[in-house]
């Protein structure tokens, strides 16, 4: 098994400090300084290894380190841990979903909707035209800005339950008119997985306006790209 590392290079001191960890020691260790490959592990047969890769991968999610578990890919049996990765993988993503980034623009939608409702009931009061007019204008900002946070954690949950859904299913088919967020080929690519997870919340806290609107590009371009097969097999 490899410890692979992607942000910074690793240090002899830190991996082995991982490694006494892990609850699934190694017979041995390999480290590697100057490589992608953090350090190689090896271990007695394929279910110790498959106890330390669950291990990593769980501490990997609680953020508790930054290496990622790889499994030799001749390996052939990868039913178990595949098995054990989904779930928690799954509770894993059950947690961002209720996490603190999420509860942040809940909590940003809710006193913009009591702004909103603020503002309505000065506008009840029968103010002056003047007045009244800096009010209008000021609600409709807010709706716009409360449309785009709305929007916002509608496409982030959207993204989630792709994965969820890929999670428990094993596959990405597309159920009638609807747009999956991802697609996933073959076999399980845990470290894929992992990687949209963390893109996924870092789009969530950014906050770009072209995020809101990924849903419906990607539909639009379905749309077209069905419209054109059609098209196509009409002319031939």
């Amino acid at each position: 098994m490899e410890l692979r590392f992607s942000l910074r290079p690793p240090s002899r001191d830190e991996v082995e400090a991982l490694i006494n960890e892990c609850e699934h020691k190694p017979q041995s260790f390999t480290f590697y300084p100057g490589d992608d490959v953090a350090a190689a592990l090896s271990y007695r047969n394929w279910e110790e290894a498959c106890d330390a890769a669950a291990w990593f991968w769980e501490s990997l999610l609680l953020e508790k380190h930054g290496y990622t578990p790889a499994l030799d890919s001749n390996v052939a049996v990868t039913g178990d841990l595949d098995g054990r990765l989904r779930v928690l993988f799954t509770r894993h993503v059950q947690r961002v979903m209720e996490g603190r980034e999420v509860k942040r623009w809940v909590e940003e939608s809710e006193r913009l909707s009591k702004e909103i409702a603020r503002v309505s009931t000065l506008l009840r009061n029968g103010l002056h035209i003047d007045l009244s007019s800096h009010y209008i204008e000021q609600k409709k900002g807010l709706n716009v800005e409360k449309n785009q946070v709305e929007r916002r954690l509608k496409e982030f949950e959207s993204a989630m339950d792709c994965i969820l859904k890929y999670l428990a299913e094993g596959d990405d088919e597309e159920d009638g008119g609807s747009v999956n967020v991802f697609k996933f080929d073959g076999c399980f690519d845990w470290n894929r997985i992992h990687c949209l997870i963390r893109r996924e919340c870092r789009r969530l806290e950014d906050g770009l306006p072209i995020y809101t609107y990924r849903t419906d590009i990607l539909r639009e371009i379905h749309y077209q790209q069905v419209y054109l097969s059609v098209a196509i097999s009409i002319i031939l």
